[in-house]
């Protein structure tokens, strides 16, 4: 009889333990994936396609400036309440490239600038400029010069994003900063 109540409190035992770990397993189980959400949500990057396209990116005003061997690129640009909040918060890099048109290309024998970093977000500044320069190998003549200076037209400008991916593009920067605000 005693050995029976012994069995019995043991096997009450047992299965008290058995039933606490199974419970404890099952928390366990269900934690991981709220926490793994959370992870995968940090580290997912937000996407900048289709946010550099009007009304919420404008060109206000492109200049050009030469000497006899550099070139200067100056893209006064604006952006909207809505993407100042997105490239601030993700702490996003952009970067701008422009492509030279085709009679400048010839004179300079360069086709574009490069990738040149947009600018950080900061103090609530909707407005900003990039500077994209180009070193010449060999020297500009005066001709040269007013031809760069005063042929604005064609110049393409590509905007990337963080992982220097294309995500928009302009055809003329010359004909997009006339657009009306």
């Amino acid at each position: 009889m005693i050995k029976i109540k012994n069995f019995i409190f043991i096997l009450v035992i047992l299965t008290s333990i058995f039933v606490i770990v199974a419970c404890d397993d099952n928390q366990q189980i269900e934690e991981k994936p709220s926490t793994y959400q959370q992870i995968e949500d940090v580290s997912s990057p937000i996407s900048l396609e289709k946010k550099f396209i009007p009304p919420n990116f404008g060109v206000d005003e492109f200049k050009v400036n030469a000497d006899d061997k550099f070139v200067e690129f100056k893209i006064s640009y604006r952006i909207s309440p809505q993407l100042y909040d997105v490239l601030s918060k993700i702490d996003s890099k952009y970067y701008f490239e422009l492509k030279i048109p085709g009679n400048i290309s010839s004179i300079i024998n360069k086709d574009s600038t490069g990738l040149v970093p947009g600018a950080i977000m900061e103090f609530n500044s909707l407005n900003y400029i990039v500077t994209l320069n180009l070193d010449l190998e060999k020297p500009l003549t005066t001709s040269d010069i007013k031809e760069i200076v005063q042929n604005k037209n064609g110049y393409g400008l590509y905007i990337y994003d963080q992982d220097k991916d294309a995500i928009h593009y302009f055809d003329d920067v010359e004909l997009f900063s006339t657009i009306p605000k």
